[in-house]
């Protein structure tokens, strides 16, 4: 099962639609726009009681209010098979988590090479708690100045909800930043880097936290 975030509810309602063009079976994906029900991979079931009770108050006001098209509006929707909301459908454990937040904007690649850097260059605007990707109001030390989280943070409170983690990047990201922000996360050991190129082009990379890649290193050295 892959549950999948985003803190713009039209965003997953077109990965929604995308998901039932390449018939990806509906029982296989969930979409939701919180992800703080987690700790360490294991459902936190007061939290997600907590939405429980939100989604029942919201129907409750929803009963009694008809907007001016005439529909109410659903906090759990249905798109093309597809669930968007029902917190309830969450799995009590996540083997992994995988982040792909947005680059800040299309000059990212300008910045020169291995000169994209995670707290000079990356932000994730905070939200109200109704539509949070992460729940920041629990750590005040994770927010900054602009109500925003930069990418060594975000880092930092995705392993919270669990330690496995594949991270999206620029292909120009500075390897020491991402480092850093492995260290203050609190991994130690080594992280992988994987390269991907389109029609023989570097396109971005994606760096994978929580486990040792000591061995893969080997295997590569003694087929060498």
């Amino acid at each position: 099962l892959t549950v999948c975030i985003d803190i713009d509810r039209s965003k997953l309602r077109k990965a929604a639609h995308n998901a039932s063009i390449y018939n990806i079976p509906k029982e296989k994906l969930i979409f939701m726009t919180v992800l703080e029900c987690y700790r360490n991979g294991d459902l936190q079931t007061e939290v997600q009681n907590k939405y429980l009770a939100r989604n029942l108050h919201h129907r409750l006001l929803m009963s009694m209010m008809v907007s001016s098209s005439g529909s109410r509006p659903q906090h759990t929707e249905t798109i093309d098979g597809y669930t968007i909301g029902g917190v309830e459908l969450l799995p009590a454990n996540i083997h992994g988590v995988h982040i792909d937040p947005p680059w800040g904007g299309v000059d990212y690649g300008t910045r020169g090479k291995n000169s994209y850097d995670l707290t000079r260059n990356l932000f994730v605007e905070a939200v109200d708690d109704r539509h949070q990707a992460f729940d920041i109001s629990s750590n005040p030390t994770h927010r900054s100045e602009s109500e925003s989280l930069d990418g060594r943070q975000l880092l930092a409170l995705v392993s919270d909800a669990c330690n496995k983690v594949v991270y999206s990047l620029p292909r120009n990201t500075n390897k020491a930043c991402i480092g850093q922000a492995a260290l203050r996360a609190g991994y130690r050991g080594n992280v992988e880097f994987e390269e991907q190129f389109l029609n023989g082009r570097l396109k971005c990379i994606s760096a994978y936290f929580g486990q040792d890649f000591r061995s893969l290193v080997l295997q590569e050295g003694s087929r060498a």
